[in-house]
């Protein structure tokens, strides 16, 4: 089962912790006990941290090295050695199944300056629109399609809203903006308050099974103009999911006292809403989020469950491994017809975000997968310049139209596509010395809008590997 009891699943955001990085967040919460600004206690090494340790070490005149990384267990020893030490109650960043740590680590390390201008600063007048939201309870009147979004009541003002929170969140979290990530907790919590999007029809049983007849049913009419509330379903979870990625990645471990109440009314929302809402997560297919696996992964790991998340990730990886062909085209996704290199782009955004959630997990990908998805890769970028690369594939016209040799895509703009284009900066972060990187960092610049905008993910961590690579991050 899913549910579990909302008290539960707030403790366990403070229980999950590894020893990677415990004698940085006992290095910092020993200079913060001290009244030194360390800023948050999360176990990563940055300016505010290096500059507390000086400011301490010209106060006391102990005999301790500089504080860096090969000296920070020697900090950590001097501080355990103090009475006046209390250890911290959460050490490191954890990422609950959503970034990798490495990439954090790294991309906190860079000077304040290049993180704003990477990530975005915060403007007040952001939040102000953020908080000045109304939450909206209820999503109905989807038809099958979806292609009636702009006449369906509070759809639009939902995504904006999200997407605005996400690019919110990641650029207060680049900037460790304290002030910023308060407003935000306090933002979202208003919305769990007022069990947004609660209202909308469910459409999984209480084993979490899908429902998919009734007034769950979908595309009773060939034109797709019937109305269905499994998409009116489909869409309110999709959007919680991605808040909810946004909070367990980027705002779960901000204020833990201050806010206690506030992450306990979100802990109950994703545990008595999102979670209940899921579908079981079953075949592995491309989409949703790869079939709910993201979001099941996501809260599982912010549960504690971390052998039943490991689980999911080997299953959901494997099942992935199954539709990237050896030729580099994608199952059922590269033969699109028109639309084609749109679902090629997206589904290569899945499978790298996908293994970067291993990577989070600690679990290893499998080289011959990550061979496929170089191959898959180089497919794009060829294709990106001359469509007729993938017109073998295309002209399958699977589920689809197909004129011969043209793509519905727009060759100046890609790079700032805001869905699924995540991908586009952890490839070269990830696979710097492959051939690929270098043609993907010359077609996409560190300040595409890709870099900080992802409806798919939820928002966009690209700035961050971006930043994690050292790329020099220039004046916009």
């Amino acid at each position: 089962m899913m549910r579990v009891l909302a008290a539960g699943i707030f403790l366990s955001f403070w229980a999950l912790a590894a020893s990677a990085d415990d004698n940085t967040a006992c290095t910092q919460a020993y200079l913060g006990q001290l009244g030194y600004d360390v800023g948050p206690v999360d176990g990563l090494l940055g300016p505010r941290t290096v500059a507390a340790s000086q400011a301490y070490l010209e106060d006391n005149g102990v005999d301790l090295p500089p504080l860096e990384n090969r000296s920070v267990a020697a900090w950590c020893a001097h501080a355990r050695s103090d009475a006046r030490y209390r250890a911290p109650r959460k050490s490191v960043f954890d990422g609950y199944g959503v970034l990798p740590r490495d990439v954090v680590l790294a991309a906190l390390q860079a000077d304040i300056g290049a993180r704003s201008r990477a990530c975005g600063a915060v403007a007040d007048r952001q939040l102000v629109w953020l908080e000045r939201q109304k939450p909206v309870h209820r999503i109905s009147g989807f038809n099958s399609r979806m292609d009636n979004l702009a006449t369906v009541p509070g759809a639009r003002a939902v995504e904006e809203f999200a997407g605005r929170f996400g690019a919110a969140s990641v650029a207060a979290f680049a900037r460790q903006d304290a002030p910023a990530r308060t407003r935000l907790v306090r933002v979202l919590a208003n919305w769990a308050r007022s069990e947004a999007f609660l209202g909308t029809i469910s459409c999984v049983r209480a084993d979490n099974s899908l429902i998919s007849t009734g007034e769950c049913g979908e595309w009773r009419q060939p034109d797709g103009q019937d109305l269905s509330g499994m998409k009116d379903a489909t869409h309110s979870t999709f959007l919680m999911a991605g808040l909810a990625r946004v909070y367990l990645a980027l705002l779960s471990d901000h204020g833990r006292d201050a806010l206690a109440e506030e992450h306990a009314e979100i802990a109950d929302w994703m545990t008595n809403g999102l979670s209940a809402r899921l579908k079981r997560p079953g075949s592995v297919y491309f989409g949703l989020n790869v079939g709910w696996y993201w979001p099941s992964i996501n809260l599982a790991m912010a549960e504690g469950r971390k052998g039943h998340a490991k689980r999911l990730l080997r299953r959901m990886a494997q099942g992935l491994a199954r539709q990237v062909n050896r030729d580099g085209s994608i199952v059922d996704r590269t033969t699109r017809g028109d639309r084609a290199l749109w679902y090629h782009f997206t589904s290569i955004g899945e499978l790298l975000v996908s293994l970067e959630m291993l990577r989070a997990a600690g679990l290893r990908p499998d080289p011959e997968f990550e061979e496929r998805i170089h191959v898959a890769v180089n497919l794009f970028i060829r294709a990106v310049k001359d469509y007729s690369v993938i017109h073998p594939w295309a002209s399958q016209r699977h589920n689809s139209s197909y004129k011969g040799e043209t793509q519905n895509w727009n060759r100046s703009s890609w790079p700032n596509n805001d869905f699924g284009g995540t991908w586009l900066h952890i490839y070269p972060y990830r696979y710097p010395n492959h051939p690929n990187a270098a043609a993907l960092r010359r077609m996409v610049g560190w300040n595409a809008r890709s870099a900080t905008t992802d409806i798919d993910f939820g928002f966009g961590p690209g700035c961050l590997y971006n930043l994690a690579a050292g790329l020099p991050i220039g004046p916009k």
